[in-house]
């Protein structure tokens, strides 16, 4: 008779022997489902936990957030109680080419396979990320995905403008980086959304990338102090998908003019 079963009709078997002592999360575990889907089919088929169980497993819950916790707080504090080179050139890294998604508070940087590889010891080196792989339909090269799920240290990027860095300036992580360190997060930023360019004529270009928003006032003034003569351009183009693509760039050339720079990053 069991495997004449539905898959639900499984799962909700299941979970009428299991659900009551052990509860959505390991229940969900055991299934190889997500915790939203047990809710669900305890609250279609009226499935529910025993008292005394749900006070052992909330309170086992409860112990294993805190740990979390605990150790995420560690994290934050190990990597931000002394930024060193490599730590402030993530940060321009992931200021150019990360996202820190607000609901579950991921952070992740993705980036074309052949980059990934050149970077993951330095990123691994720093935090343990989990590393993922994927081929995107518009391009023709796979892709290397860098995620990493922690509370406080998403919550210390948004309170230093991640969340917004397409509309506003790296000012506030500046702050957090000693200056003497302000080279290594330019490179980081460079890597990630700057191109280094030799055109047909031989002509040398950089050029950093932002949205049509973007504020570029940290970096205008860097170049200034360096007296590297730029523009700012805005452009549309039209995607493979055919949507309107609108940016805006920083860039430089001139080989004297772009080597101020270079000899500042790197």
């Amino acid at each position: 008779y069991y495997y004449c079963m539905t898959v639900e009709e499984k799962q909700v078997s299941f979970l009428k022997e299991n659900y009551p002592h052990l509860g959505r999360t390991l229940s969900a575990e055991k299934l190889s489902v997500s915790v939203s889907r047990v809710h669900y089919l305890c609250e279609k088929h009226k499935i529910k936990m025993n008292k005394i169980d749900y006070s052992r497993i909330h309170g086992e819950a409860q112990k294993r957030r805190f740990e979390r916790e605990s150790q995420e707080k560690t994290i934050l504090n190990s990597f931000i109680s002394e930024i060193t080179d490599k730590k402030a050139y993530l940060l321009g890294f992931l200021w150019a080419d990360g996202h820190v998604c607000k609901l579950n508070k991921s952070i992740k940087i993705e980036v074309r396979e052949d980059d990934g590889e050149s970077l993951r010891e330095l990123f691994m080196s720093l935090i343990n990320w989990k590393i993922s792989k994927r081929q995107k339909e518009t391009s023709k090269n796979k892709s290397m995905i860098f995620a990493f799920y922690d509370r406080p240290f998403s919550d210390f990027l948004k309170q230093n403008d991640y969340w917004i860095k397409s509309q506003t300036s790296p000012t506030k992580i500046l702050n957090v980086v000693p200056k003497n360190l302000h080279c290594y997060f330019w490179q980081g930023f460079l890597d990630g959304d700057g191109c280094i360019s030799i055109e047909q004529n031989k002509h040398i270009r950089v050029s950093f990338a932002g949205s049509i928003n973007q504020d570029w006032t940290d970096l205008s003034n860097l170049l200034k102090n360096l007296n590297c003569k730029n523009t700012i351009q805005k452009y549309s183009s039209i995607g493979r998908s055919g949507n309107k693509n609108s940016r805006s760039s920083i860039r430089l050339s001139g080989y004297k003019n772009i080597m101020k720079l270079l000899d500042y990053i790197y």
